[in-house]
């Protein structure tokens, strides 16, 4: 019920996630897809109380009964007694502890889907509402060989887990190995970019427009994208091809295009703040 034991819960997942990935296809008997169903039961504070005090007294009176004899005790032993089921004061620290925790609990919504269940209902109905919650979670889930199939798609924590890194490696790359190359593209970025960004760093984002053939070269691009993030700003590109009438036939009145190339950049960032109102 801790934050520790909710983040256990959630690399275990994923660990065994990992696992199957891993092995798909060599050995997916021993490393089967992981399928956990979460429910969290919830009582108030005084039944909370008055439950963990009647489970020490029966807890207690089945132990006399053992130690007397009256029981076999070859077949069964002592129960735990623990102190918060019979000290009221204790009792009710361990409801704060869970209240305490509560929203961490509450956060394991973030990786498994759940609902809160009501215990303070009769045994039978607590069971029969944790088992409609365990079949809506599995009506809900995805089926594995589904799953097995979309697996080759990395999940977005993935990506994002390496990429700050891979981003210096491949600046790096382009410093030691494409310098040339790398050095048109940042005289591109100082003459086409900067001005623009400039000029809206009070508005939070910049269109940039740009016909440089250079762009046709993917692995630019990619440098522009990665020295304009570096740079700290969000940046996303839409190549667009335009069709541009360059002549008209005379005599049959055909148009003919030339085709123009256009690359568009969206620079976003956190706008400047003239004045706090």
């Amino acid at each position: 019920r801790t934050e520790v034991q909710v983040q256990f819960i959630k690399f275990l997942h994923d660990k065994m996630l990992e696992l199957r990935k891993y092995f798909q296809g060599v050995d997916d008997f021993h490393f089967r897809r992981p399928k956990f169903r979460v429910c969290v039961l919830f009582v108030g504070e005084k039944t909370s109380i008055d439950r963990q005090l009647e489970r020490g007294r029966k807890t207690k009176a089945y132990n006399d009964k053992l130690s007397s004899g009256d029981v076999d005790g070859i077949y069964y032993s002592h129960q735990e007694e623990r102190a918060t089921d019979f000290d009221p004061e204790l009792a009710k620290r361990r409801y704060e502890i869970f209240q305490k925790h509560f929203s961490t609990l509450i956060s394991l919504r973030e990786h498994f889907t759940f609902s809160m269940i009501d215990a303070r209902l009769a045994i039978e109905e607590v069971q029969e509402a944790i088992k409609r919650e365990f079949e809506y979670q599995s009506e809900n889930e995805i089926a594995v060989d589904t799953l097995d199939s979309i697996q080759r798609i990395p999940l977005l924590g993935e990506v994002k887990q390496h990429a700050r890194q891979n981003l210096i490696q491949r600046l790096d790359n382009y410093q030691t190995h494409q310098y040339a190359l790398f050095t048109k593209v940042i005289d591109l970025i100082e003459k086409e970019f900067v001005e623009d960004i400039q000029l809206h760093v009070f508005g939070g984002v910049a269109i940039i427009r740009t016909e440089d053939p250079i762009l046709e070269d993917q692995a630019c691009l990619q440098m522009v994208i990665d020295v304009i993030t570096e740079r700290g700003f969000h940046i996303s590109v839409t190549k667009m091809i335009q069709h541009v009438p360059a002549r008209v036939d005379p005599e049959t009145f055909e148009v003919f295009c030339k085709t123009k190339r256009v690359w568009e950049f969206h620079v976003r960032f956190s706008p400047t703040q003239l004045r706090k109102f």
